[in-house]
């Protein structure tokens, strides 16, 4: 299937982290952008963010992209989809059914199903999961190595056994493996009778890295950012406690995930493939060590947790992305605090 290396791209939840640096990414490199929002009023900042493109970017309203048919106006006529924008998830959830076949698994096969029915040019799909739905939550205590074969089916069993009484990170974890092999099932039976449009998938751990997109402060921050910002910079371990069990985990700069995003939809060697994208692992005391090292301020919690989980024993495969398309090295950990760093201090949020 040919791959898009230019025309017009569609990229849900464009007000959202990662879709404003693919947008960046993709404008750049001289795409033009159709980007969907929930409302005009979440749209604005976007909207000028990227006013200086003109008539290269548009921003479509679709208010709930769960519902049937919710992007069968925004599909037409563009020659790749970027599908990064996430249903609205309750983590409370009493009955976790209703989190994840009422919004999750239908926020995907939603786009999907206005592809096949309005989305006539459309040659390449990319769908942005997550390694939670690869790898097991909480971390295995054995050692295991993690590949894109892999799915987080223990997650989907424990959610199975236990309900409403499922850890709130297992239940996201389930929904997306659910979400992803829904998107799968869907594809691979509409291949079978002659699909005009192929499917990436990339699936992203923790993802840190310096926001393009509005903040009206720091307590706008979305997961995981308000984490790192929180549990880093100020030392608040109750805040994030998701992570509490592990004290850290796998990681990507958001910068280099959106140049993955673009490049997965450039080469055709990647159609009808999953992909990995990490830069490695951390506990949240390396990011306090980094930060000191970078900045010089000892303006910081000396440490915040020990892992609970032997979180190194656990480990994701990434030589498959390497392998077809021999992406370079991500930016280190350095390199993405002293980012966030400048991102924080320009915002008035921090001094060294």
């Amino acid at each position: 299937m040919p791959a898009v290396q230019s025309g017009k791209v569609l990229v849900s939840g464009a007000n959202g982290y990662v879709a404003c640096w693919v947008i960046k990414s993709l404008l750049e490199q001289g795409y033009s952008v159709r980007g969907t929002v929930r409302s005009e009023s979440k749209g604005a900042y976007t909207r000028k963010l990227f006013a200086s493109y003109r008539d290269r970017f548009e921003l479509v309203i679709v208010e709930d992209m769960c519902k049937e048919g919710a992007f069968d106006d925004a599909v037409k006529d563009v020659d790749g989809v970027q599908h990064i924008a996430s249903a609205p998830v309750c983590w409370d959830a009493n009955n976790p059914n209703d989190m994840i076949y009422q919004s999750m698994v239908p926020g995907v096969v939603s786009m999907l199903q206005s592809i096949l029915h309005y989305g006539t040019r459309v040659k390449r799909v990319v769908i942005t999961s997550s390694t939670t739905a690869v790898k097991d939550v909480p971390p295995s205590t054995t050692e295991r190595v993690f590949t894109e074969e892999n799915f987080n089916y223990s997650a989907i069993r424990e959610l199975e056994q236990k309900g409403a009484n499922t850890d709130p990170l297992v239940k996201y974890a389930a929904g997306k493996t659910l979400a992803e092999l829904a998107a799968w099932e869907l594809y691979e039976a509409e291949k079978r009778k002659g699909l005009y449009w192929d499917m990436v998938v990339i699936a992203p751990p923790f993802i840190f890295g310096p926001p393009l997109h509005h903040q009206g402060g720091p307590e706008t921050l979305k997961v995981p950012m308000n984490g790192w910002y929180k549990h880093v910079l100020g030392g608040d371990v109750e805040y994030v406690p998701w992570t509490a069990a592990t004290g850290g985990g796998d990681w990507v700069d958001v910068r280099d995930l959106s140049d993955a995003h673009v490049l997965v939809m450039q080469e055709e060697a990647t159609g009808g493939h999953r992909f990995i994208i990490s830069a490695g692992q951390f506990t949240w005391n390396d990011w306090i060590e980094t930060v000191r090292r970078v900045s010089g301020s000892d303006n910081l919690p000396h440490e915040v947790d020990k892992p609970g989980y032997p979180i190194y024993l656990s480990k994701l495969d990434v030589s498959k992305v390497q392998r077809v398309l021999g992406a370079s090295q991500y930016r280190d950990m350095e390199a993405c605090t002293r980012a966030l760093l400048d991102f924080f201090e320009r915002k008035g949020w921090w001094e060294s």
